[in-house]
């Protein structure tokens, strides 16, 4: 959690917290689905509703981590088997070769991301990563998520989960080369960060970015065709 500082205004990176994005016409109507309400502006009783939803799972992901000792994060990118075009709200699955959740299929950007992925199955509960489990991630994984290589066979097109068999550390797919990964982590006032790597995001020396390297920010209402999540679980 970031200090405040004199004015009450936060900055820098933290979690959980509210970000100015959540009152734009995106943002409330998203946290509206999320919370099951009806609010028409993000009035003060909206805004204590959506910081509780955050706090309330944000603890609950770090006291179950502390009791077990760990948590699951899905083996492949959020997605669906097939695209319906007459459901395009659907929940997300986790299995190779389906089609990676995008804003082609999730409105409200952000906000239908975490709503698709917010839920609560056999005994667990289901979210979309945050940072702090996403750099937990990376230390698991080690060295190799400092390199960015060239000889992957990621380029050119976005690929279904799994497809690329080189793209696995730690048997994690696609961490490198198909779609930046949404996380609940906010930036500064107006942001949230997202992680991994998009398939058409190469450097100059023709080398893919390592999923470490990548930890960059948009406001969440940002509808990017390259944006997707990764699910984690929690007992």
């Amino acid at each position: 959690m970031a200090k405040e500082t004199k004015s009450g205004q936060q900055h820098g990176y933290r979690e959980p917290d509210i970000t100015t994005g959540d009152a734009s016409a995106y943002g409330i109507e998203g946290i509206n689905n999320i919370l099951g309400t009806n609010a028409e502006s993000f009035d003060e009783e909206l805004e204590t509703a959506w910081r509780t939803e955050l706090t309330t799972n944000f603890y609950n992901m770090a006291k179950s981590v502390a009791k077990y000792k760990g948590f699951y994060i899905a083996r492949y990118e959020a997605g669906k088997k097939t695209i319906d075009t007459t459901t395009t709200e659907a929940d997300y699955t986790s299995y190779k070769g389906q089609v990676t959740m995008s804003a082609a299929w999730v409105s409200k950007a952000w906000y239908g991301f975490y709503q698709r992925l917010r839920g609560t199955k056999s005994d667990t509960n289901s979210t979309m990563i945050w940072g702090c489990q996403y750099d937990q991630v990376m230390r698991f994984i080690g060295e190799e998520t400092e390199i960015g290589h060239n000889d992957r066979g990621l380029a050119g097109s976005l690929k279904t989960s799994g497809a690329v068999p080189k793209d696995l550390m730690k048997n994690i797919y696609d961490l490198e080369g198909n779609y930046f990964e949404w996380t609940v982590e906010a930036q500064n006032t107006s942001k949230r960060i997202f992680r991994a790597n998009a398939f058409d995001n190469i450097g100059s020396n023709h080398n893919y970015y390592s999923p470490n390297q990548i930890n960059n920010y948009r406001e969440p209402n940002f509808a990017g065709h390259t944006y997707g999540a990764r699910a984690t679980l929690y007992l």
